[in-house]
């Protein structure tokens, strides 16, 4: 939710909701992931869920950084400025899919509600998984849009694009460290 309003704040309301697609987009690889079983792996193999886990913390740390040397006002974008809409949307897939405590969330919250007995609990899971991302979906959209009417808001205001810039970009940096510091079991 933070990425995607760091986004939507720092860039707009598109860029929100190409962003939220993208997490979203990373919960079905998490739901099929867990469905076949890759999650058990990632949770099983510690090597895997490390590696996993330490690009998942640089990434957003990279982010972080190009948030703070980037541009230091907030205006109007224009069309030549913009990303494009597949790298928005790639940045969120790779945010969300590069986090292997989603990884382990859906191996330990899906089979909970599957039917273990069944021969269909991989498509139960699955149906489930698709269920959880049309709820995100909507959230994170809704997040998405209430976020670029908070930066139209602020659009007329010169300091305030540094001030986004520094709290985007540090929030963003505060969670890579997070995510790269020992797991607290």
């Amino acid at each position: 939710m933070i990425y995607v309003i760091t986004r939507a704040i720092g860039q707009g309301r598109m860029a929100g909701i190409l962003s939220a697609c993208g997490v979203c987009g990373g919960l079905i690889i998490h739901t099929l992931a867990a469905a076949l079983g890759l999650a058990l792996l990632l949770k099983s193999c510690s090597s895997a869920y490390f590696i996993i886990k330490y690009l998942g913390a640089a990434y957003l740390i990279y982010l972080g950084i190009k948030s703070l040397t980037g541009r230091k006002e907030l205006k109007t974008v224009t069309n030549e400025q913009r990303q494009s809409y597949e790298n928005l949307f790639l940045q969120g897939l790779l945010t969300n899919v590069l986090n292997p405590k989603v990884a382990l969330f859906f191996v330990s919250f899906l089979p909970q509600f599957a039917n273990g007995q069944s021969s269909l609990a991989a498509v139960q899971s699955v149906v489930l998984g698709l269920i959880y991302f049309l709820l995100c979906l909507g959230v994170l959209t809704a997040v998405a849009v209430l976020a670029g009417r908070i930066r139209k808001l602020m659009a007329g205001k010169t300091s305030v694009g540094g001030k986004i810039s520094w709290a985007s970009g540090s929030v963003l940096i505060a969670l890579g460290i997070n995510l790269a510091l020992p797991d607290k079991n």
